[in-house]
């Protein structure tokens, strides 16, 4: 029998009893951002090939973009959404910084710059359209991996919410 176990900050959330599903596909989009303007990261071009290699080693077809700013991003998710098809197995991955603001989750692009809340909503990509493509896909099985740093990434004067990510 096969278990899903969630985990979130550490911390196992629930388990569930998972039921084996034919696949016809498996398609991967992998994004890894580190070398940021502002807020340079270590890990996560690591992260990211990792999860290339790993996921390559499953049988997936990957697409894999390091480093991508607001433009490539949205492109590439764009572009992966669309070559889904009825049976596949859609995986999206990220690996960088990400912010949340009022509830909302935002996956931020090496070229961002902004400096307020206002600037996060049109210079990043937002999780839930992430979400809604993989959604309104015809794909089978959709998976959403966001392994973003938790970091503030504004300056302390401005009003922009918790760091990191929301649940």
């Amino acid at each position: 029998m096969l278990m899903l176990i969630v985990v979130i900050a550490g911390q196992a959330q629930r388990t569930r009893d998972l039921e084996v599903v034919p696949v016809e596909r498996r398609m991967a989009l992998v994004i890894g951002n580190a070398n940021y303007s502002v807020g340079k990261l270590k890990n996560p071009l690591n992260d990211a090939l990792a999860m290339e290699r790993t996921l390559r080693t499953l049988g997936f077809e990957v697409t894999t973009i390091r480093d991508a700013n607001f433009k490539q991003m949205r492109t590439a998710l764009n572009s992966f959404a669309a070559g889904l098809r009825k049976g596949d197995l859609a995986f999206f991955y990220f690996s960088g910084h990400g912010l949340q603001i009022k509830e909302r989750n935002y996956l931020v692009p090496v070229d961002f710059t902004g400096e307020s809340m206002t600037d996060a909503e049109y210079e990043t990509l937002t999780a839930d359209p992430v979400r809604q493509r993989l959604e309104e896909s015809p794909a089978l099985v959709r998976l959403l991996v966001l392994d973003a740093c938790r970091n503030k990434s504004f300056p302390a004067s401005s009003r922009s919410g918790a760091g990191g990510l929301a649940a």
